[in-house]
């Protein structure tokens, strides 16, 4: 499966998608932005909330062709993410 946004498709790993979750895991909430935001991690392309606590993004590492999820905090400052927020959409998936 790819995950696909205006500048590039990814590979996803299907362990975080819905319907391959176990009843075990905590439910997420996950939205993929109009605009990748560059960082130094890779190229950051989404957001999801994890059990209603945790705040995770999606990032394409840089040379790699596959999607990880980072905690926010380890990847974004508050000011990158001010800025993210104000220059694109995000949206659930269809």
């Amino acid at each position: 499966m790819h995950i696909r946004t205006s500048r590039a498709a990814v590979a996803a790993d299907t362990h975080f998608h819905p319907q391959n979750r176990r009843p075990s895991q905590r439910p997420t909430t996950t939205l993929w932005a109009t605009r990748p935001l560059a960082l130094r991690a890779g190229r950051a392309i989404g957001v999801r909330l994890v059990g209603g606590l945790d705040v995770e993004v999606a990032v394409v590492p840089r040379g790699e062709d596959r999607l990880r999820w980072l905690p926010a905090s380890v990847v974004l400052t508050e000011k990158q993410a001010e800025v993210w927020v104000r220059s694109t959409q995000f949206r659930r998936p269809a």
